[in-house]
């Protein structure tokens, strides 16, 4: 028997499948160089903010810096954020991952489409079978909805938002380093306004330790986790961080972020808030409350989504000692803050083969 030809139509649609692909690969990688720019147009600010602060960095660091791009990297667009990281230290350290090498060619591989749905809020708590997260209400294509999947009547909605406070939080899908994010009071909240998916949270009156900062809004603490290649879970890190007095929520830059000893919790001698050294804080040398049980919180969640496989918690301890997942980012999170204030951290784990 003769095996059947293959059509010219078939011919066709497999050459404008390979013709879609090649299309989708070179826009995917027109994209990636556009961030990679963007991003050290940010490395080149937060290195001149810096060396405002500490001076010039020495030649031979910054040499340094460039060397380890070329050799390990293969190319010095990685270079721009271990200059800052070198900058920060007034020393350069092996093993440092460059920022946009992270996003760029670490997160696809670790992450990919698994990691992009910590980018809709209304998924967290099913997904994680988890009432940790403080939503409420969620909007998602035109509709209402509760925790449980209820469909909320319009004329239902502001009173089930406010029922235990006078305010909210409301995050748009995609929000990130507080973009995105807003608070509402009873007396402002318009549900006309409400047109883009998003997730409503419960206002969380945080811990004391938590609220000794001066700022209005809510502190937390970023703790990142690790799905290792032979299965073990680790954690790489964290720091705290708490926004400028003037604001409601953390926001990126302008908010104020210290390190962590992660293994102890005890907060660091010295912060960064708009690419400037911040030299202490009221909590500086103090355990963080409750510590190891946020660390053994982030490791039972992340084991019930093992497919991101690093993944940023923003946690907080409530007045009645309850801890509160505020989100989860398994999609791009922000390597460079912890890199340079605590790293390296993820020397061990040859990202390099990425390249």
């Amino acid at each position: 028997m003769q095996a059947p030809s293959t059509t010219p139509n078939l011919i066709r649609t497999y050459r404008k499948a390979i013709k879609a692909h090649l299309k989708s690969t070179v826009r995917g990688t027109r994209s990636h160089y556009r961030n990679c720019i963007a991003s050290n147009r940010i490395a080149k600010r937060a290195l001149d903010s810096i060396e405002a602060e500490l001076g010039k960095t020495d030649p031979n660091l910054i040499k340094l810096a460039d060397e380890y791009a070329e050799d390990h990297f293969k190319n010095l667009t990685f270079s721009p954020w271990l200059r800052v990281y070198t900058a920060w230290n007034q020393e350069f350290k092996e093993g440092w991952i460059p920022d946009n090498f992270f996003g760029m060619k670490v997160v696809p591989k670790l992450k990919g489409d698994y990691g992009d749905i910590s980018m809709q809020g209304a998924l967290a708590r099913s997904l994680f079978q988890s009432g940790r997260f403080p939503d409420i209400l969620y909007y998602v294509n035109g509709i209402f909805s509760d925790v449980e999947g209820n469909i909320i009547p319009r004329q239902e909605v502001k009173s089930l938002l406010f029922s235990n406070s006078d305010k909210v939080v409301y995050k748009l899908d995609g929000s990130y380093a507080g973009r995105g994010v807003q608070v509402i009071t009873k007396e402002d909240f318009e549900i006309n306004e409400i047109e883009s998916n998003g997730v409503f949270q419960q206002w969380v009156n945080q811990h004391d330790f938590y609220g000794q900062f001066g700022s209005q809004g809510v502190a937390t603490l970023r703790l990142v986790t690790m799905l290792e290649d032979d299965g073990t879970y680790s954690l790489r890190g964290g720091f705290f961080k708490f926004p400028n007095p003037n604001e409601m929520f953390v926001t990126s830059p302008t908010s104020f972020k210290f390190p962590i000893d992660y293994q102890t919790g005890v907060i660091g001698k010295v912060g960064v808030s708009r690419w400037r050294p911040i030299y202490g804080c009221c909590a500086t040398g103090q355990a963080l409350p409750d510590y190891d049980r946020c660390v053994d919180m982030v490791f039972t969640h992340h084991k019930r989504y093992p497919f991101a496989r690093k993944i940023s918690w923003d946690l907080v301890l409530d007045r009645c000692g309850e801890i509160a997942i505020l989100e989860w980012n398994g999609h791009y999170d922000d390597l460079k803050t912890s890199e340079m204030l605590s790293g390296p951290l993820y020397a061990d784990l040859n990202w390099e083969r990425y390249v």
